[in-house]
């Protein structure tokens, strides 16, 4: 019955493709991801100046979600409900592009040119645990993903912006939704092979229309880092890529399926991922940073 309900209550919100099977029947199958593919190489351009009717959208655009709660957002589109205490980046309550990025610049003279490089590819079993139900049903919760890099020298914390979630689905195919809090292997109307979910590797994808994941980075004592945005996989959909510097918010549009570097060598302070335009849904996995010391 449970299934049921959840199966029906997501079809009404238009997402079965994202998270399950919506006829009520059978176990809840996880569409399978795009069959695999030699990723095309791209070179990311010299980004764009995020404008400020552009940076207005995350005050007025909304995604309508039913009946769940939601968290009342603020001036900025941002939760309203601070769980950002411990946030490394603060960013102050103006709208104005230049006044919402208090650090991050151009990498700054004598920075190593080899900074390790550190994946956030979505599969870390910590990161997945301290969700509820690890995650099973592709749904994130607070404290949402998260992710260590250099030898749990580094912490990237993410949170889904304008929705209260993002979704992490299994990379593998045929999946479904087993008995919290496993993933199994869909076969017929049973879901078999059931294992807990933080042992699937997952790809990240947005709740579609202006929803996002912002990423931000701190040290194991709570100290606020900048990084450096090297390359991201996009899966699926057409991504917007911001990027807050000292000089305000940056972006690439239009980046499509395939493997991003961005060469440009910049030091910023928060990295946001939505879909071009903010009207989409995507999916994307491997973003790689180098975070500056």
């Amino acid at each position: 019955m449970r299934s049921f309900i959840r199966s029906n209550f997501i079809a009404g919100l238009g997402l079965c493709s994202l998270v399950a099977a919506c006829d009520g029947d059978g176990a809840d199958e996880i569409p399978s991801p795009p069959a695999p593919e030699a990723l095309v190489v791209h070179i990311a351009p010299a980004p764009q100046r995020v404008t400020e009717a552009q940076l207005a959208r995350l005050a007025t655009a909304r995604l309508e979600a039913g009946p769940s709660a939601q968290p009342a957002l603020d001036e900025r589109g941002l939760p309203a409900i601070d769980v950002r205490e411990s946030r490394p980046i603060a960013i102050a309550a103006s709208t104005t592009s230049d006044d919402l990025v208090t650090i991050s610049s151009p990498l700054p003279a004598g920075t190593p040119g080899a900074l390790p490089v550190c994946t956030v590819d979505f599969n870390s079993q910590w990161g997945i645990a301290r969700m509820a139900d690890q995650a099973y049903t592709t749904f994130t919760s607070a404290p949402h993903y998260q992710h260590w890099c250099n030898n749990s020298s580094y912490l990237v914390l993410t949170w889904p912006l304008n929705i209260s979630h993002y979704h992490l689905g299994p990379e593998a195919a045929n999946t479904c939704t087993g008995t919290s809090p496993n993933i199994g292997i869909k076969s017929g109307a049973q879901c078999i092979n059931q294992k807990e979910g933080k042992l699937w590797p997952r790809v990240a994808t947005n709740m579609g229309g202006n929803s996002g994941v912002e990423f931000w980075v701190k040290s194991a004592g709570n100290v606020p880092k900048n990084f450096d945005l090297k390359s991201l996989t996009v899966k699926g959909g057409s991504v917007e890529v911001w990027v807050a510097k000292n000089t305000g918010w940056w972006m690439w549009t239009g980046l499509g399926p395939g493997y991003w570097e961005f060469p440009q060598g910049d030091m910023i302070g928060d990295l946001r991922l939505f879909a071009s335009g903010m009207n989409g849904t995507i999916s994307y996995d491997n973003i790689q940073i180098a975070v500056i010391p």
